[in-house]
């Protein structure tokens, strides 16, 4: 036996155990063995003890056999000659490798490098496994060497497959799978090699935020043209929010909100039913970003979003006319096979994504101007104490818990769309829908600004008009008391008698607060 000696030099621990055995000894029954039929002598091989490395038949059979016929090409007449040869080989193996060129630091780094990238890791049960791997990794490409090692107190075993081009390691990563959630055990596949996983480190909510946190570290130190990166960490589902100066695109990045995509969808749909939809969608989502109703930066304002279900949920009921937009029960119940998804997290996103497939087109023929006005004389009149906008049915409903604003999420009928927006801000919009609507309503076409223009005006100019809206775009709430001044020596022109049966009601209802609120002060 041989291996308590340095035989071959480092290939006494690549391969292990060696018994050069001659032809007339019996071979032990409870040996596993591989065989090479060489000159009077047959090579066994022995699996090795756990810590110790070995260097599979693949490479025995790639080069090292045509090694041992070289020096092995002697007869041994005595059962000691292999063992004083065997002296003689390592001695000689050993010259040769002194004899090699010297390599350079940097050109062994390549060479290595070179190897890493045409080579994969694969965990196994013991060595006894290398075998049926080679037999797979050889169906798959050419298999240049085996290398197997153990690690840990409780020994893990691994084997380094190495291929004969990174062509190889496309193709059996291609192959290869990973473990699904549901399927702890993988007892039905038709890869043999699943890909490791790191394990989830604390929650699921708080590894998402640490990915999301170095997500935003790579968009803004890496990424060019990506700029302005915020970190919305502390949301429901935690984003990150970035400019692309490039594209100039706001752009919002999620890593596992799918219903986000199914959301995106929705409204692609609404957009698409009718012309109408979205210039009406644009025009008030710039209208509130002129007055400042909405903010770049998260906080207690109305958001895009919530301005856009708005418009859709006004759209699916106008006030004096027939619908324009249906509901998502609807496009639910006109849903086909081909249209049914539900999230990972039990979502369900499934509504009918073909508008083709439509019965009818609507009836309502109102103009862009009319809808424009329809939706701040809605909105400047909704009850937002008691009621809910709810797009699934296309009706108002009675709000499920107490908030300022509350927009049912389509999709996700439990959460709140608007639940940021303080009730400050609800009543700043209000103001501003009912400001805008007079605004359309009264100014005549002779005007400088007329029209959609009017409502873009900068607030921070004072009106000669009655105007309702804050005096800048950092104010939050609308200063009355001028509208009640009885002593203004200014005085105000209507332009006709309604407009001043309106703006009389408006004041009796604003006295009718303020005494109110003088009630509960006391």
């Amino acid at each position: 036996m041989i291996g308590e000696k340095p035989l071959f030099g480092e290939l006494v621990c690549r391969l292990g155990v060696l018994l050069l055995i001659p032809r007339q000894e019996t071979v032990k029954p409870n040996l596993t063995s591989h065989e090479c039929s060489l000159r009077h002598v047959r090579l066994r091989f022995e699996p090795p003890i756990r810590s110790m490395s070995v260097l599979l038949s693949t490479q025995i059979q790639n080069g090292l056999k045509t090694t041992f016929r070289r020096h092995l090409k002697i007869k041994l007449s005595q059962p000691n000659d292999g063992v004083r040869y065997a002296g003689r080989l390592s001695q000689k193996v050993k010259e040769e490798e002194n004899e090699k060129s010297f390599t350079p630091f940097m050109s062994l780094i390549k060479s290595r490098r070179a190897e890493a990238r045409k080579s994969v890791l694969v965990q196994v049960q013991s060595a006894q496994s290398f075998m049926e791997l080679h037999s797979y990794c050889s169906s798959i490409g050419t298999v240049k060497q085996m290398l197997h090692y153990t690690v840990g107190v409780e020994p893990m075993n691994f084997i380094i497959v190495e291929f004969a081009s990174e062509k190889d390691v496309q193709d059996i990563l291609q192959k290869s799978s990973h473990v699904e959630d549901s399927q702890v055990v993988p007892i039905k596949d038709d890869a043999r090699l699943m890909f490791h996983c790191k394990a989830t480190l604390g929650s699921e909510r708080t590894a998402s935020q640490r990915n999301m946190e170095a997500m935003g570290d790579l968009l803004q130190l890496f990424l060019p043209g990506c700029s302005q990166v915020r970190r919305i960490l502390q949301a429901r589902v935690p984003i990150i929010k970035y400019y692309q100066q490039f594209t100039d695109v706001e752009c919002d990045l999620s890593m596992s909100n799918m219903s986000g995509v199914h959301m995106s969808d929705f409204l692609y749909i609404m957009g698409s039913i009718d012309e109408r939809v979205r210039p009406l969608i644009f025009t008030i989502r710039k209208w509130a970003c002129e007055i400042g109703l909405t903010n770049s930066s998260p906080g207690r304002w109305i958001t895009n979003f919530s301005l856009t279900l708005l418009v859709i949920a006004f759209l699916q009921k106008p006030i004096n006319s027939v619908p324009i937009l249906p509901s998502l029960n609807y496009l639910v119940k006109l849903a086909e096979p081909d249209d049914r998804y539900v999230t990972e997290d039990g979502i369900n996103c499934t509504f009918l994504r073909d508008i083709n497939k439509l019965q009818k087109p609507t009836e309502n023929t109102d103009s862009l101007q009319s809808l424009l006005v329809q939706f701040f004389e809605f909105y400047s009149q909704f009850d937002f104490t008691s009621k809910a906008i709810c797009l699934n049915d296309a009706v108002s409903i009675t709000k499920p818990e107490h908030c300022a604003m509350y927009i049912v999420n389509p999709l996700e009928r439990g959460l709140n769309v608007s639940k940021n927006v303080s009730l400050e801000e609800l009543e700043r919009f209000k103001v501003e829908a009912k400001n805008a609507a007079w605004l359309l309503e009264s100014q005549e076409t002779r005007t400088e600004n007329w029209g959609l223009l009017s409502i873009f005006e900068n607030k921070r100019k004072s009106s000669s008009v009655l105007n309702f809206s804050c005096q800048n775009k950092q104010g939050r709430l609308m200063d009355v008391s001028a509208l009640f001044d009885e002593n203004s020596e200014e005085p105000i022109q209507f332009k006709n008698e309604t407009v001043r049966n309106q703006v009389e009601n408006i004041k009796n209802e604003k006295k009718n607060k303020l005494k109110e609120l003088q009630k509960l002060i006391r």
